[in-house]
């Protein structure tokens, strides 16, 4: 390898080169010329130093130092270790004992083994994203169980599912993990996130997922929050119903169809956008009252306003670029066996029918608190005419 010869090294992102013995060149030495008739002529000593010198350049360029304490590519920060963008293979096995943050984004790493880790027992948050990660050994973590915060993303560890899922279920104090883009199925994460019992904040973002159903989270009992952004769901069947502390929920950018009966009373924001939901019905007989605070189904299908919970203090209701109308001017015909009812009719199977009427502000829930209401790019010249009462001369 090239021995480096500047002053100082430069960073890039917390990343130095690999360090070599620096010894600078402590010879001088100088021609000295004596202007004679034969020409200029080179004393002995000018020529032993240059010799000297080049032995020297030619010794240090081939002999690199043998010292491992030496070689610290990282940039430490108090207890964090900053070793991002290092094309790193492996975990550096170097730094302080005492380091609390790891963070390996961004470099080659394929496997986690024990060896790896062992040597940072006060780890408590580990990031190894956008690395080449398929393996995480079952016993990875038995020198680091109190990790609190893993990241994981952007990986592959669809491969090696079955040791990676062993070796998270011995992290018992595990309270955040970001398995994003690691092209895991519904089968695979649920695999993976087997008694994971501690976990309150979980990314499932951008893998290959298709349709949940109650068993995939069933042991995420403390789970507060939930990001299942840009998978390819279609169907939800009872996945979040035992999840009685979620409060913040993303599905958006999958291919659902439809959101109905909606009982999660504890959640605090939905985000259900760009899907290809063509309705949004919750239980309207629950006596509970739903916390629900920001909803968010814009860039869907929806033809009708989203039947909200009756009991519910809903302040950002965002329905964007939808189809929506509200057909009020169909209840006026004087026609007597006109029918003002309308039927969604559920093709699949995977939903109950329902049947409502054309125009009903019941159906719109507790809506009064409402601060935010984005009808922008529905349909209707005057959409603020057709508003239920609560809601006209809202923005």
């Amino acid at each position: 390898m090239p021995r480096q010869f500047s002053e100082s090294y430069s960073v890039n992102w917390g990343c130095k080169p690999a360090t070599w013995l620096r010894v600078q060149p402590s010879v001088v030495w100088s021609f000295r010329t004596n202007t004679s008739a034969n020409g200029v002529k080179m004393p002995l000593t000018g020529f032993f130093s240059l010799l000297f010198f080049h032995l020297w350049l030619m010794w240090n360029l081939l002999t690199p130092t043998s010292s491992q304490s030496l070689q610290r590519p990282c940039r430490l920060a108090s207890q964090i270790a900053f070793c991002n963008n290092c094309q790193l293979s492996s975990v550096p096995r170097d730094l302080p004992g005492n380091v609390a943050e790891l963070q390996l984004n961004n470099n080659s790493i394929r496997m986690l083994q024990r060896t790896h880790l062992s040597g940072y027992p006060a780890l408590r948050i580990l990031r190894c994203a956008g690395n080449l990660l398929h393996t995480i050994e079952s016993d990875a973590f038995l020198s680091t169980s109190h990790i609190e915060s893993l990241s994981l993303a952007d990986n592959n560890l669809s491969e090696g599912y079955l040791q990676t899922a062993q070796a998270l279920r011995t992290l018992t104090q595990l309270r955040t993990l970001d398995l994003s883009g690691n092209g895991l199925t519904e089968e695979k994460a649920s695999f993976v996130l087997e008694n994971l019992t501690s976990l309150e904040y979980l990314s499932l973002s951008r893998n290959v997922m298709l349709r949940l159903d109650k068993d995939i989270f069933r042991d995420l009992h403390q789970l507060r929050e939930l990001n299942l952004e840009r998978n390819m769901l279609f169907e939800i069947d009872d996945a979040f119903d035992h999840l009685q502390k979620l409060q913040r929920l993303n599905v958006a950018f999958n291919s659902l169809p439809c959101l109905v009966n909606f009982q999660l009373t504890q959640l605090l924001e939905l985000n259900a956008s760009h899907n290809a939901i063509e309705w949004f019905t919750s239980q309207q007989d629950m006596e509970e009252m739903f916390h629900l605070e920001t909803l968010d189904l814009s860039d869907n299908k929806l033809y009708f306003f989203p039947f909200l919970p009756t009991h519910s203090h809903i302040r950002n209701l965002l329905l964007s670029n939808n189809r929506v109308n509200f057909y009020e001017h169909l209840t006026d015909t004087g026609t007597t066996n006109w029918n003002t009812t309308v039927d969604f009719f559920n093709l699949k199977d995977n939903a109950s029918n329902v049947t409502v009427k054309l125009w009903d502000e019941s159906l719109y829930g507790g809506i009064s608190s409402m601060d935010l209401l984005d009808l922008t790019g529905n349909q209707g010249a005057a959409l603020n005419t057709c508003l239920p009462l609560p809601l006209r001369g809202h923005p």
